[in-house]
């Protein structure tokens, strides 16, 4: 698949690698790659945490035999004091991901890269901001211009804690919570859900990703899905928590062959065995979606006034999706909802089963109890599972908060409006 030259950078590379290094490094310049079947970046913000769980993965993905039509890269950002492991290095490296006939250890052997787009060299370390969208857009760039191929997925790593922002008891006067990624605890920010389209529509220049993973938690929620609709063609996650050990890479890289993205959906299809309610999401019909879910809201108003407390019993009894015993942002199951709300309303069945079929055309998976998963935000709870009056100013439409997500900017019928209007407004607040 490669010409001469390549071959014999390889070769000389390898060679300096066995006497002086213990990992390969690769300068991008010397790099002529030809167009390969699948390229997976993984996006691993262990600047908290999680850097341990970060080496682990790393070192489960080396564990793999990959097929040579799949390229995968991992842009991993250290912490300090977590894990001492490889050297104990603490900047941001980038990897090509090598197979380790060692098997599962605590060192590295993958091929380390220079990243102009990055400012990445092989001769100093350098520390990323994960959360800034330039480290996403650009590490996009660079893949797609060094490892060309024919379909591209990304893996966001790293937590996922919904609605990151001030504590509950402290929101009254100004809240800023927004639904976040790649949280980084150098610069002690993260990554906003509208951040993170920006960063996928730059650096992928107007070409749709085929996949997006989020090896998080609060991965697989409504507002997700409708952000970037339009920058992805399928979504996979979960719905509420996340084993903290994450994914199993080994198992994931070896799935990966000739049939490259294919070949993603269908590991995660399979993962419903081991993780309970995991999401694989067609994104092309989001927005029909949205938009009954958005008129069946619309429609509960006039039920407010009288059951509305029979519908806040009817949320808490699909099972909010919250970090248990703690001050959390709750999501529920839209499919567990709609369920429950055709038995307390039936005479709108219509409109309920409306939301249903678009539900089932866009999730391509059950969980494990037979509910379709896909989760969408409803409120903050406290530490005994009380509904919280107050929501974040992001969550609310028309406050004039910054980074607002789509989903809020959209919605006339489910997010609460500066006027109190809206479904979640007239119950909560």
């Amino acid at each position: 698949m490669k010409n001469v030259f390549v071959c014999f950078v390889f070769a000389f590379v390898s060679a300096l690698s066995s006497c002086s290094l213990s990992v390969i490094q690769s300068n991008e310049n010397m790099r002529f790659e030809e167009e390969r079947k699948l390229t997976l970046v993984i996006y691993m913000a262990a600047d908290n945490d999680l850097e341990s769980a970060a080496l682990e993965d790393l070192n489960e993905m080396e564990v793999a035999v990959l097929d040579p039509e799949v390229t995968v890269l991992a842009l991993v950002d250290r912490s300090l004091g977590y894990d001492v492991s490889d050297g104990n290095w603490s900047c941001s490296r980038l990897y090509e991901i090598k197979h380790d006939a060692k098997g599962l250890n605590r060192t590295l052997v993958s091929e380390q890269l220079s990243c102009s787009e990055l400012g990445l060299n092989l001769s100093s370390d350098k520390e990323l901001d994960m959360s800034k969208k330039e480290t996403l857009s650009g590490l996009l760039s660079y893949s797609r211009r060094v490892f060309p191929a024919e379909h591209y997925a990304l893996v966001m790593w790293g937590h996922g804690t919904g609605w990151r922002g001030l504590p509950l008891e402290s929101r009254k006067n100004n809240s800023t919570g927004v639904r976040a990624f790649a949280f980084d605890d150098t610069s002690g920010s993260y990554m906003p859900l509208c951040i993170l389209r920006q960063a996928i529509e730059e650096g992928m220049n107007g070409t749709k990703l085929d996949l997006i993973g989020f090896d998080t938690c609060f991965g697989a929620e409504l507002e997700v899905c409708y952000e970037l609709k339009n920058c992805v063609n399928f979504l996979c996650g979960t719905e509420g928590l996340s084993p903290y050990s994450g994914w199993n890479y080994t198992r994931l890289l070896q799935s990966l062959s000739q049939n490259g993205v294919e070949d993603l959906k269908v590991f995660f299809k399979n993962e419903v065995s081991t993780e309970t309610s995991f999401s694989v999401v067609s994104l092309s019909h989001i927005g029909e979606l949205f938009a009954s879910f958005d008129s069946l809201s619309t429609c509960l108003f006039e039920y407010i006034g009288s059951d509305g407390d029979a519908l806040k019993k009817l949320i808490k009894k699909t099972g909010l999706l919250a970090v248990p015993h703690a001050n959390s942002e709750a999501y529920m199951s839209i499919d567990l909802f709609l369920r429950e709300l055709e038995l307390l309303y039936p005479h709108i069945s219509e409109k309920i089963h409306s939301v249903q079929m678009h539900l089932q055309s866009c999730v391509q998976t059950h969980a494990a109890d037979g509910h379709i998963p896909l989760g969408v935000y409803v409120a903050d709870v406290d530490a005994s599972g009380s509904f919280s009056s107050q929501f974040p100013f992001s969550y609310v439409r028309g406050s004039g908060a910054e980074n607002q997500c789509s989903f809020v900017k959209d919605s006339v019928g489910y997010v609460p409006s500066i006027d109190g209007s809206g479904l979640l407004g007239t119950l909560f607040l």
